[in-house]
Parts: structure tokens; C-alpha cells; sequence
């Protein structure tokens, strides 16, 4: 250990300068805590000054490992951000590690050796050499191990582990696989640019103590004076060009009481209630005033039913200890786009476009075809065994704890 300390200290490229601090970045999933995390997170802080531990996020281990696993993200984020060796926490978003060096600007990054020698391995070492960061590899822990201990958990749910993705709803291995174009929607191409731009003024706000809660309830009262001000003001038609940068400015609300929640531990049941019940009031409030335009009235108004039930259906799982389901194709990001697109237009001509009625058809099929891939989804996910496995960890690490 002492000879890798000494050869990344008299390293000039990975320091920048002589005595200048080596900051460290330990990514990994961190999911069903165990010994060789914390050796790794250990000895890893004994060749950097400053430890950064990257926890992957449940969509990131679904679409690289395919694995789902059974401690949630803000769980885990809040196990390694109390493990004393640990300096800072933060959440991966990306498959990239190049870009969370772009986040980070860490100098040395460690892996478990199981990386070394492998084609992912050389073409992350080919990568960061050209950046001066060093590549340090830990021993893999192969007597213990997440993925002997989540088959073991399977096993004793009678869930049988046939691949690395056995533990895996339905629903969700198909979404780790591929999701159909008629069941995609626009918030997974633009949530992780939302986060990753608002990421910084997310920090901001936490050390100022702005909770998630407070944010989302701005959002909420936000969205009552735009609605109330273009109900009252609708016969004039530029006050819609209000709709879309409101629009936008709650998309950015949304995103960074998200990243309060999860990657700053203000996760909460109250949170959760605020967030739903918050997002199906502020869709009804921002479309009502297009009810008071004569032109569409009734089709508005059928519009705003819709919306409502496709995310009463996309939260229907949760009471049960499944995840909200995000399936298309017009999800509350894709209402948005195209409720701003027609404020726009109604804006900017004075009057709806004249093929509404087409549109209005239109979108009327696309809120069905994600009604049916909501409720679908229901019935495909196994919420039984989720609730098993994760009730049976809760109790064994309650047990070994005590």
C-alpha cells in the first residue's frame, strides 16, 4: 500500500504540481453493504486526500449491469456518505467515467481489479492517461460480494436466479433492455441534462438549507398565479407566451428538488405526496385557461381528464412499494412540450392553430396508448417479490445491528 502511496505522490501528471492535494473517486453501486466496500473505501483514502465515492444510480445499474437493486439509491447514498473514510457522496448518472471527471476533476480513480486486464479496463486506462488521472486497482472481493448476497436473498423469495438480471421485474428488465418507441417518452432524453445542468445550483441551494419540500411547494404556488393570471387576462392572447417559460422554469423546479431529494438525503414521505399530488395539480391549473377559449372548449377540458388519469396510473403502484411508472409516449414532459408549443402559436397569432382538432385527436390517442402501457405495467411487475426481498434485508440488517 505504502509503495502505491509513494508512486502516486512523485506522479507530477496526475498532481498538476508538487504537493498539491490527490483527489480520489471510488464509483460503484454500494448496494447491500458489505466488507469489501468498505475495504475498498478504506484503502482508497489512504492514497488520495480527499475521497470522492461515486454511488450509480438505479437506471445506471439497470442499463449497464442489468441489475435492480434492492437498496434504493437515496439508502445507499446516505450508508456511504456516513462511512468515515468517506469525504463526499455524490450520485452517478452517466456510463461515462470520463464524465464524472469532468464533474470532479479527480486525479487517481479506483477500481476492483475484476477491471484490470479487460477490454472496459483498457479503454478506461487509454481514456484517463490522456487526462493524468491514475487508475489504482483494489483486490475484488470474491468471498463476499452484492451478487452473491442478492442470489442468496433471491433464493431464500423463491425467485429463481437464472442470469445476473434474474432478480429483475418484468417491467423492468424490458425497460433495462429496450423501451418501444411507443412507450418512450422525451423526460429520459432530457431529465439527465436537466440534472447535470442544475446539478451546481442544487449544491448552492442545499448548503443555503433550501429543502426539497420548500421547492416543490414553489412550484406549486407558481403554477397557481400563472394559471390565475392567464385565466383572467386570456382575452389577451400574448399573456400565453407566460405558458412555456413557466413550463420550463417548473421543469428546472422538478429536477432540482429531485436531486435535493436524492442526492442530498431530503427524501421524504411527505416529499413524495407533495411531489405527485403537486405535479397532477399544477398539469390541471396550466391547462384550464385553454378551457376558457371558446375555439376548443370541450376538447380541453376531455384533454385535462385524460392527463390526470395518466398519472393517477403511473402512481398506482406506489401505495403497493412499487416505483412510479414513466411509460409513454406522452408522459407529463411530452404535455408540456406540446401544451407550450400551442400557447406559442396562440401567442403569437392570436388564435389556435387551424388543424386543433387534428392535434387534439392526436394527442387524445397518445394519452390512451400511455394510459394502457401505464396500467399494463401494473400487472407485469412483480411488486410481491419486490416487497420480500427488501423486507427480508431490512430485517436481517435490523437483526445484526441490534
Amino acid at each position: 500500500m505504502e509503495r502505491i502511496r509513494h508512486s502516486i505522490d512523485d506522479d507530477e501528471k496526475l498532481t498538476g504540481k508538487s504537493g498539491s492535494s490527490i483527489i480520489g473517486y471510488a464509483p460503484g453501486a454500494y448496494d447491500l453493504f458489505h466488507i469489501g466496500h468498505l475495504n475498498l473505501l478504506r484503502n482508497a483514502k489512504q492514497l488520495c486526500d480527499y475521497l470522492i465515492a461515486g454511488v450509480v444510480s438505479d437506471e445506471m445499474l439497470l442499463l449497464t449491469k442489468g441489475i435492480c437493486p434492492v437498496v434504493p439509491l437515496p439508502e445507499r447514498l446516505e450508508i456511504v456518505r456516513h462511512v468515515r473514510c468517506v469525504d463526499e457522496a455524490v450520485v452517478e448518472t452517466v456510463p461515462d467515467k470520463v464524465e464524472m471527471w469532468k464533474q470532479l476533476n479527480f486525479n487517481v480513480l479506483f477500481k476492483g481489479d475484476d477491471w484490470k486486464g479487460t477490454e472496459k479496463g483498457d479503454r478506461l486506462e487509454k481514456s484517463f492517461a490522456e487526462l493524468g488521472v491514475k487508475i489504482v486497482y483494489f483486490p475484488y472481493t470474491h468471498y463476499t460480494s452484492s451478487s452473491m448476497l442478492r442470489t442468496s436473498l433471491a433464493k431464500l423469495n423463491g425467485i429463481k436466479p437464472g442470469n445476473a438480471a434474474g432478480n429483475i421485474p418484468p417491467a423492468k428488465r424490458r425497460v433495462e433492455k429496450k423501451i418501444s418507441f411507443y412507450e418512450a417518452t422525451s423526460l429520459s432524453v432530457l431529465k439527465p441534462r436537466f440534472q447535470k445542468a442544475l446539478r451546481p445550483l442544487t449544491e448552492i441551494l442545499a448548503k443555503k438549507g433550501i429543502t426539497a419540500n420548500q421547492v416543490t411547494v414553489s412550484g406549486i404556488i407558481g403554477s397557481v398565479i400563472v394559471s390565475g393570471s392567464l385565466m383572467n387576462y386570456s382575452h389577451h392572447a400574448r399573456i400565453f407566451y407566460l405558458l412555456p417559460v413557466w413550463l420550463t422554469v417548473r421543469m428546472g423546479l422538478n429536477t432540482i428538488d429531485g436531486l435535493l431529494a436524492i442526492e442530498h438525503g431530503q427524501k421524504s414521505r411527505l416529499g413524495g405526496i407533495l411531489n405527485e399530488g403537486g405535479d397532477i395539480l399544477s398539469d390541471f391549473l396550466l391547462a384550464l385557461p385553454f378551457v376558457f377559449l371558446v375555439q376548443a372548449r370541450y376538447t380541453f377540458f376531455f384533454l385535462i381528464a385524460l392527463s390526470v388519469l395518466s398519472e393517477s396510473a403511473g402512481i398506482a403502484a406506489l401505495p403497493f412499494g412499487g416505483e412510479r411508472c414513466n411509460f409513454g409516449p406522452f408522459g407529463k414532459t411530452d404535455r408540456a412540450i406540446a401544451f407550450g408549443c400551442i400557447a406559442l402559436w396562440l401567442a403569437g397569432y392570436g388564435k389556435l392553430p387551424a388543424l386543433m382538432n387534428y392535434l387534439a385527436l392526436l394527442f387524445i390517442c397518445l394519452h390512451m396508448i400511455t394510459i394502457i402501457n401505464r396500467i399494463r405495467h401494473l400487472f407485469e411487475i412483480d411488486l410481491q417479490k419486490q416487497i420480500n426481498i427488501a423486507s427480508f434485508y431490512r430485517r436481517f440488517v435490523k437483526k445484526n445491528l441490534e
